[in-house]
């Protein structure tokens, strides 16, 4: 007899209570820290972060253990609805992060922009590439990804920056129309594409799926460079449609989430991580300039003020900082990361002519590395590719490296400042498009 279908999706009334309890005590006490932090000047994702962690196996877990693993249970299908709400709000994030790419801003300012982040990339990639190859039992914990594997996910998560984080720190410097603003953002957004690809590089190389680690890496390739052309004439087409036809912000709105889903689904299915579709997608949504602005408001505040707490609470639910907090391990990492990122940097930035104060200033703006990071190291977490010790040091790693980029900055031009930010308040209003996502 046929099973009825009805009863197969269907959570316990105890199992439902427990999930919608945890979602909302989740979001909630996320977006509250998530304020706090902004009110001191910190990255929203910092408050975040700490939600988790007073939510997760660190403080809720010992003090409480019972009432912990009735909300946030390990396994078991309460698990699975919940996992996959998180699944989505990471997916929906980056697509709005990615919204933020300005490839033609990058072009028009190539020379300088490129020799700075090729350099901010190919210094702390070199680096850490090298350590991680001959230090991999030592910083994978033991699991048999192959050593490739680990030292190029390590090279990648020290040369990645942070857009948002990036784009918000200048903004509250007043720096973001200047020179030196454009050089950073510029930079940053290639930095980021790269990044980008070479994560999908390396999620390629992970054992598990229909495509040998070179089809995968060539099929990601022809992906991307499909939607930057052919899908990103048809989606303007599309809009263009939309709008003639009378279609509500709603209706974009609709359109859009579904491409991040649908581009997240075709990166899956040629063998690399969900993340670089919703990226990509993110970068031809962005870059439309038929998407109306109440849309991408809209958007960018669903995925900001509910789908980036949800996420980034729930990294630490199921960790134990406490118990995998490495000092060593967090030192020689942010040691790494910051001489890394900031010599390579500050040096393109120099021989192209900056003095020695902007030029540090551009190092440690490009040093930022914020939730790119973090979704980074929790996704290598989940592939095995790293251990919790090493997850909870890039964690640290990501919120330290944001919060030093503003008072570095401010430092290292000290008196100039002042007639920058003129400068940069001047342009506010023509750059204004980048205020909207300022969260992490």
């Amino acid at each position: 007899m046929p099973t009825d279908p009805t009863k197969l999706v269907q959570l316990s009334s105890h199992a439902l209570v427990a999930l919608l309890l945890a979602l909302a005590i989740v979001v909630l006490t996320a977006r509250l820290f998530g304020e706090i932090a902004r009110r001191f000047g910190q990255p929203a994702v910092l408050g975040e972060i700490g939600a988790g962690v007073l939510l997760g196996a660190t403080v809720l877990g010992r003090l409480f253990p019972r009432t912990y693993q009735s909300l946030f249970p390990h396994e078991g299908p309460g698990a699975v609805v919940y996992n996959a709400h998180v699944q989505i709000a990471i997916i929906l994030f980056i697509v709005v992060a990615a919204m933020e790419i300005d490839l033609g801003q990058v072009w028009r300012n190539r020379r300088r922009s490129a020799f700075v982040a090729l350099s901010g990339l190919l210094v702390p990639f070199a680096t850490g590439f090298a350590l991680a190859w001959w230090f991999t039992p030592w910083i994978q914990g033991g699991s048999s990804i192959p050593r490739f594997s680990v030292a190029l996910f390590f090279a990648t998560a020290l040369s990645i920056s942070s857009l948002p984080v990036i784009i918000k720190t200048l903004l509250d410097l007043d720096l973001l129309g200047t020179d030196i603003g454009v050089v950073i953002v510029s930079s940053a957004i290639l930095d980021d594409f790269v990044g980008w690809i070479l994560f999908g590089v390396v999620s390629s190389t992970i054992g598990g799926n229909a495509h040998t680690p070179g089809s995968s890496a060539i099929l990601m390739l022809v992906y991307a460079a499909a939607m930057l052309t052919l899908g990103r004439r048809l989606l303007d087409r599309a809009f263009v449609y939309l709008g003639a036809s009378g279609g509500s912000p709603g209706v974009f709105l609709g359109v859009s989430v579904a491409l991040g889903l649908l581009g997240a689904a075709t990166a899956d299915l040629i063998g690399v991580h969900t993340i670089f579709g919703a990226f990509v997608v993110g970068v031809v949504v962005g870059r439309s300039e038929h998407l109306p602005a109440s849309a991408r408001t809209s958007l960018e505040q669903f995925a900001t003020f509910l789908g980036a707490p949800l996420f980034f609470a729930s990294v630490a639910l199921h960790i134990d900082f406490a118990a995998n907090f490495d000092p060593l391990l967090v030192l020689g990492v942010f040691t790494i990361a910051c001489v890394g990122k900031v010599v390579g940097c500050s040096l393109a930035a120099r021989i192209s002519g900056a003095d020695a104060r902007t030029a540090l200033a551009i190092g440690f703006g490009m040093n930022a590395r914020g939730a790119m990071e973090i979704v980074l190291g929790r996704i290598a977490l989940e592939l095995g590719i790293i251990d919790k010790r090493l997850f909870v040091a890039l964690v640290v790693v990501a919120l330290a490296t944001s919060a030093l980029a503003g008072p570095v900055i401010r430092g290292a031009l000290g008196p100039r400042l002042a007639g920058l930010t003129e400068a940069g308040r001047r342009s506010k209003g023509a750059l204004h498009s980048s205020e909207r996502f300022t969260h992490a």
